[in-house]
């Protein structure tokens, strides 16, 4: 499935520290239950996204992916970049500090169905091969590439944090 491929090379940016506030959920390594799982905190998020002040832009979104167990579950955390952590926030909101880092950027593009197979090439293939260690948290970037969960033409960026 070639459009379900992430970039092979990676670029390589750096990011100053930033918040995002969005809504969290633990859930399994295993793509069916992470698919149904995130897919419906995004849908709860999204109708949760009006309501959170100080968004810095709306149409650019994250998923971020930290806290890795043993037991294959992992927290996540569908959620917009924010100004100021020490607003209201509605109920279930969390604020979580993404640190100011170096990461390889990998841009996924397909369905999201094939996005498991990006992480596992990232994780199991790329990162062994390149010789860089990465930290213990990821994230998704979605912006107007995005095109929805279920289109291929998606676009979507994966960031993994070097050390």
């Amino acid at each position: 499935m070639k459009n379900q491929t992430p970039t092979l090379e990676p670029t390589f940016v750096k990011k100053d520290e930033f918040k995002i506030a969005g809504l969290q959920c633990l859930t399994l390594m295993e793509q069916d239950e992470y698919q149904k799982d995130i897919g419906q905190l995004w849908e709860e998020f999204m109708g949760t996204l009006p309501n959170i002040k100080n968004k810095t832009n709306e149409s650019k979104t994250y998923g971020l992916c930290f806290d890795f167990k043993e037991t294959n579950e992992y927290s996540y955390v569908s959620g917009v970049e924010i100004d100021d952590p020490n607003i209201s926030l509605p109920d279930k909101v969390v604020v979580k500090t993404i640190p100011a880092s170096r990461y390889a950027v990998f841009t996924y593009k397909g369905d999201m169905s094939g996005v498991g197979a990006a992480f596992k090439y990232i994780y199991e293939t790329w990162l062994p091969q390149s010789g860089e260690v990465p930290e213990e948290f990821s994230f998704e970037f979605y912006d107007e590439r995005f095109l929805g969960p279920s289109n291929k033409n998606s676009e979507m960026d994966i960031y993994i944090p070097l050390k």
